[in-house]
Protein backbone atom coordinates (compact mmCIF):
# COMPACT_ATOMS: atom_id res chain seq x y z
CA UNK A 1 0.00 0.00 0.00
CA UNK A 2 2.93 2.08 0.89
CA UNK A 3 4.60 2.10 -2.08
CA UNK A 4 1.12 2.70 -4.22
CA UNK A 5 1.13 6.01 -2.41
CA UNK A 6 4.61 6.64 -2.67
CA UNK A 7 4.04 6.05 -6.91
CA UNK A 8 1.46 8.79 -7.00
CA UNK A 9 3.82 11.53 -5.66
CA UNK A 10 7.11 10.18 -7.62
CA UNK A 11 6.30 12.91 -11.00
CA UNK A 12 7.12 15.54 -8.45
CA UNK A 13 10.76 14.39 -7.08
CA UNK A 14 13.30 16.36 -9.29
CA UNK A 15 16.16 14.24 -10.97
CA UNK A 16 14.80 10.70 -9.86
CA UNK A 17 13.14 8.37 -12.22
CA UNK A 18 11.68 5.32 -10.81
CA UNK A 19 12.96 2.87 -14.00
CA UNK A 20 11.81 -0.64 -12.20
CA UNK A 21 9.59 -2.28 -10.08
CA UNK A 22 9.92 -5.79 -8.55
CA UNK A 23 7.97 -7.85 -7.00
CA UNK A 24 6.74 -11.90 -6.64
CA UNK A 25 5.82 -13.59 -10.09
CA UNK A 26 1.91 -14.24 -8.28
CA UNK A 27 1.53 -10.81 -8.04
CA UNK A 28 2.23 -9.76 -11.93
CA UNK A 29 -1.16 -8.70 -12.49
CA UNK A 30 -0.56 -5.86 -9.91
CA UNK A 31 3.06 -5.06 -11.08
CA UNK A 32 1.97 -4.58 -15.14
CA UNK A 33 -1.13 -2.02 -13.62
CA UNK A 34 1.81 0.15 -11.31
CA UNK A 35 4.40 -0.22 -14.40
CA UNK A 36 1.63 0.85 -16.72
CA UNK A 37 0.21 3.72 -14.72
CA UNK A 38 3.26 5.15 -13.56
CA UNK A 39 5.36 4.63 -16.94
CA UNK A 40 8.11 2.49 -15.18
CA UNK A 41 10.32 1.40 -17.49
CA UNK A 42 10.59 -1.94 -16.32
CA UNK A 43 8.70 -4.67 -14.09
CA UNK A 44 11.30 -7.73 -12.46
CA UNK A 45 9.66 -10.56 -10.73
CA UNK A 46 12.78 -11.39 -9.11
CA UNK A 47 15.12 -9.62 -7.03
CA UNK A 48 18.50 -10.70 -8.57
CA UNK A 49 17.28 -9.48 -12.03
CA UNK A 50 16.74 -6.34 -10.71
CA UNK A 51 20.26 -6.18 -8.60
CA UNK A 52 21.86 -6.91 -11.80
CA UNK A 53 20.19 -4.36 -14.17
CA UNK A 54 21.73 -0.74 -13.95
CA UNK A 55 19.74 1.07 -11.15
CA UNK A 56 21.33 3.05 -9.04
CA UNK A 57 18.93 3.02 -5.87
CA UNK A 58 16.83 0.48 -4.62
CA UNK A 59 13.46 1.54 -2.52
CA UNK A 60 12.74 -1.43 -0.03
CA UNK A 61 9.12 -1.39 0.79
CA UNK A 62 8.80 -4.99 2.28
CA UNK A 63 7.88 -6.13 5.92
CA UNK A 64 10.61 -4.74 8.61
CA UNK A 65 12.25 -8.20 8.83
CA UNK A 66 13.02 -8.60 5.50
CA UNK A 67 14.63 -4.97 5.09
CA UNK A 68 18.38 -6.60 6.06
CA UNK A 69 18.38 -9.53 3.82
CA UNK A 70 17.03 -7.69 0.67
CA UNK A 71 19.35 -4.06 1.73
CA UNK A 72 22.57 -6.14 2.09
CA UNK A 73 21.94 -7.94 -1.34
CA UNK A 74 21.52 -4.51 -3.12
CA UNK A 75 24.28 -2.81 -1.28
CA UNK A 76 27.21 -5.80 -1.86
CA UNK A 77 26.18 -5.16 -5.63
CA UNK A 78 26.94 -1.41 -5.08
CA UNK A 79 22.98 -0.30 -5.08
CA UNK A 80 22.02 2.66 -2.88
CA UNK A 81 18.89 1.78 -0.50
CA UNK A 82 16.35 3.87 0.97
CA UNK A 83 14.23 2.02 3.45
CA UNK A 84 10.30 2.26 4.01
CA UNK A 85 10.23 3.24 7.63
CA UNK A 86 13.54 1.77 9.73
CA UNK A 87 16.06 0.60 8.28
CA UNK A 88 16.04 -2.97 10.17
CA UNK A 89 14.63 -4.08 13.34
CA UNK A 90 17.74 -5.30 15.04
CA UNK A 91 20.63 -2.89 15.77
CA UNK A 92 23.42 -5.11 15.16
CA UNK A 93 22.15 -5.25 11.53
CA UNK A 94 21.76 -2.07 11.17
CA UNK A 95 25.37 -1.54 11.99
CA UNK A 96 26.16 -4.23 9.47
CA UNK A 97 24.06 -2.67 6.80
CA UNK A 98 26.00 1.39 7.31
CA UNK A 99 29.48 -0.25 7.87
CA UNK A 100 28.57 -2.20 4.29
CA UNK A 101 27.56 1.30 2.86
CA UNK A 102 30.50 3.48 4.27
CA UNK A 103 33.10 1.17 2.85
CA UNK A 104 31.45 0.95 -1.28
CA UNK A 105 30.92 4.75 -0.38
CA UNK A 106 26.97 4.30 -0.66
CA UNK A 107 24.27 6.05 0.96
CA UNK A 108 21.16 4.20 2.76
CA UNK A 109 18.94 5.54 4.92
CA UNK A 110 15.15 5.05 6.57
CA UNK A 111 12.30 7.61 5.28
CA UNK A 112 9.97 7.93 7.96
CA UNK A 113 7.30 10.31 7.99
CA UNK A 114 6.23 10.12 11.35
CA UNK A 115 6.96 13.66 12.28
CA UNK A 116 4.71 15.35 10.15
CA UNK A 117 1.86 13.62 11.10
CA UNK A 118 -0.87 16.13 13.17
CA UNK A 119 -0.23 13.81 17.06
CA UNK A 120 3.20 14.17 16.48
CA UNK A 121 3.10 18.25 15.69
CA UNK A 122 0.76 18.69 18.50
CA UNK A 123 2.85 17.15 20.93
CA UNK A 124 5.98 19.24 19.79
CA UNK A 125 3.29 22.41 20.34
CA UNK A 126 2.52 21.34 23.73
CA UNK A 127 5.93 20.03 24.97
CA UNK A 128 6.49 24.26 26.49
CA UNK A 129 3.78 23.92 28.36
CA UNK A 130 5.05 20.66 29.97
CA UNK A 131 7.92 21.96 32.29
CA UNK A 132 11.22 20.83 32.92
CA UNK A 133 11.34 16.79 30.95
CA UNK A 134 13.80 14.81 32.07
CA UNK A 135 12.61 11.59 30.29
CA UNK A 136 10.16 10.64 27.16
CA UNK A 137 9.46 7.61 25.58
CA UNK A 138 7.35 7.38 23.00
CA UNK A 139 5.73 4.85 21.05
CA UNK A 140 3.88 4.84 17.25
CA UNK A 141 1.68 2.22 16.75
CA UNK A 142 -1.42 2.18 14.15
CA UNK A 143 -3.71 -1.16 13.10
CA UNK A 144 -2.22 -2.63 9.75
CA UNK A 145 -4.94 -3.46 7.33
CA UNK A 146 -2.77 -6.56 6.72
CA UNK A 147 -2.30 -7.76 10.21
CA UNK A 148 -5.34 -10.51 9.98
CA UNK A 149 -3.91 -12.44 6.71
CA UNK A 150 0.04 -12.16 8.40
CA UNK A 151 -1.90 -14.08 11.69
CA UNK A 152 -3.16 -16.21 9.15
CA UNK A 153 0.47 -17.17 7.64
CA UNK A 154 -0.55 -15.18 4.41
CA UNK A 155 2.50 -13.26 3.81
CA UNK A 156 1.71 -10.80 1.16
CA UNK A 157 3.39 -10.02 -1.81
CA UNK A 158 6.55 -7.84 -1.76
CA UNK A 159 7.25 -4.67 -3.63
CA UNK A 160 10.84 -3.07 -4.20
CA UNK A 161 11.02 0.23 -6.72
CA UNK A 162 14.80 0.95 -7.94
CA UNK A 163 15.71 4.44 -9.28
CA UNK A 164 18.26 6.08 -11.59
CA UNK A 165 19.06 9.58 -10.12
CA UNK A 166 20.25 11.73 -12.03
CA UNK A 167 22.98 14.24 -11.34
Amino acid sequence: MIVKEFLTITSYLKDIKVVAICGRKNSENTINDLKNKYNIDNAFYNYDELLNSDVDTIYIALPNNLHFEFAKKAIEVNKNVIFEKLITSIYKEALVLINLAKEKELFIFGSITNQYLSNYKKIKALLPKLGNIKIVRCKFSQYCSRYDKFKEGNILQYLTLSFHVEH
